[in-house]
């Protein structure tokens, strides 16, 4: 689609979709093409909308052809890069894997803090539903770093699960926390 703009009080173009941003269009930029029936700002009209958006978050970098003779990547190749809880879903959605995220802090040869101790007490004190979850994550978290120990191919990808397990302990740990204070909040409110 070619766009005609509004810069400096003049009317320029057309432009391409791409060539826009170079031109000197922005939001409040007034555009118009074939399909519109009067001028509009250039953020309200769908198409340049979405261009931008795409351009800021550096996802309209144009693509490299692959060579004739080339074979084409797997997108699958770097499945490594993805955490293992994610895994099976990357691999059944078809979506190919980017360059890897910057790694985590988590040494895998270093054993996770264990939070089973701190997951009782706040199953006991503060809210037993999503306590027990954590529980199940810090049991889960050892016997993990336990197979991650024994020798085999797999001992690294244990271990790895076994901070993954510890990063969710973690995060249970943090709901059930806040729960209890909302139920003991609740049952403050409507006791008094």
């Amino acid at each position: 689609m070619r766009y005609f703009a509004m810069i400096g009080g003049e009317r320029r173009g057309p432009y391409e979709l791409d060539e826009l941003s170079g031109a000197g269009v922005r939001p409040d930029t007034y555009v118009w093409c074939k399909t519109m029936t009067d001028w509009q700002q250039a953020r309200d009209v769908a198409e340049i909308c979405r261009h931008f958006r795409r351009q800021l978050a550096g996802l309209n970098i144009p693509e490299k052809q692959p060579a004739e003779n080339s074979v084409s990547e797997d997108p699958q190749d770097n499945i490594d890069t993805v955490p293992l809880r994610f895994r099976n879903y990357v691999r059944r959605s078809g979506t190919p894997v980017g360059d890897p995220l910057p790694e985590e802090s988590a040494d895998p040869d270093s054993p996770p803090r264990s939070m089973l101790v701190p997951a009782v007490i706040a199953t006991l004190l503060c809210f037993p539903l999503t306590g027990f979850v954590a529980i199940y994550f810090a049991i889960m978290t050892r016997r993990l770093w336990k197979e991650g120990l024994k020798p085999g191919e797999n001992a690294e990808d244990y271990r790895r699960m076994s901070h993954d397990y510890a990063r969710q302990t973690k995060m249970w740990l943090g709901i059930t926390f806040f729960l209890g204070l909302i139920f003991m909040a609740f049952l403050y409110r409507h006791s008094a």
